[in-house]
């Protein structure tokens, strides 16, 4: 459990957004909009570490004042609020996405590209995109998404989410990890009662924990300095760097054992508000 530091000593609050600062209904909690007001009177600088994409998350970053660098798609693209500007982007490299493609379609996936801040999508995956645009509200329709080089072409590819039944999609996995591991990382999960799984791939060696030493790094801060608030797996890195840690109520075992458990839940808010009193924060 990270607790490093001491009341004194932190100076910057990163939060994740779904199911940790927005609830269930998408929603901003009230009592987490004062206590985040009252940090930055403080000086207390406030942040957040997503898996959104950034035009998912640009206008809540707005709305609490977030200023500089905010992190989405875990830690793949990190993005300065203020001037809309990119700051570090780590995309899939192309000889590892035409192998990724290749073994996607002998799996029969269905598969969204999330090219910088555009989800590309075709006619199999767009049922999905309804959980997909709360990620990212730019689109783009192409006849097959694992065909069609297009976003590739047309931008950088931070990430590749592909849906298949969990069968296929595990053996599809583990051909991509024998022959490209070192240079994807992957989330395989279920999605439905079906038999369905997900698959998110991004670049190797990046995540909501590289991404909190980032922004620390660039407002001068210690990583050590950090208190950190999340509730899912991909938090679990973010957790581990900080200074202290905290988890909401709702978090799967996992992550309650990276960090100090809140009374708070995601459907009822009020996380930040609670992690910045017990942290000494207010």
């Amino acid at each position: 459990m990270a607790r490093r530091g001491n009341a004194l000593d932190y100076r910057l609050l990163i939060t994740d957004l779904d199911g940790t600062l927005i609830g269930g209904g998408g929603a901003l909690n009230e009592c987490d909009l004062r206590a985040i007001t009252e940090l930055r009177r403080r000086g207390i600088v406030v942040s957040i570490a997503t898996g959104r994409m950034y035009s998912g998350t640009r206008e809540i970053a707005r709305r609490i004042g977030v200023e500089g660098p905010v992190a989405c798609i875990d830690g793949s693209h990190i993005v300065d609020v203020g001037t809309d500007s990119d700051l570090v982007c780590h995309t899939l490299g192309t000889e590892a996405l035409l192998m990724v493609a290749e073994t996607l379609r002998e799996a029969g996936a269905a598969s969204v590209v999330f090219s910088r801040d555009v989800i590309w999508f075709d006619r199999r995956s767009e049922q999905y995109l309804p959980f997909l645009t709360v990620w990212s509200d730019r689109t783009e329709e192409i006849p097959n998404t694992l065909a069609d080089g297009r976003w590739n072409d047309h931008d950088a590819v931070t990430a590749l989410v592909a849906i298949a039944p969990a069968t296929r999609l595990t053996v599809a996995r583990d051909r991509i990890l024998a022959e490209i591991g070192a240079d994807v990382q992957n989330v395989l999960f279920m999605i439905d009662r079906d038999g369905n799984a997900g698959m998110i791939l991004r670049s190797a060696g990046v995540s909501k924990g590289t991404a909190l030493e980032w922004i620390a790094r660039h407002h001068g801060i210690d990583a050590s300095a950090v208190v950190a608030v999340g509730d899912w797996l991909n938090d679990i890195p973010m957790l581990e760097t900080a200074g202290r840690a905290f988890c909401m109520a709702q978090s799967p075992p996992e992550v309650v054992a990276t960090a100090e458990l809140l009374e708070a839940d995601g459907w009822n808010g009020g996380g930040i508000a609670e992690a910045a009193a017990r942290s000494g924060l207010l």
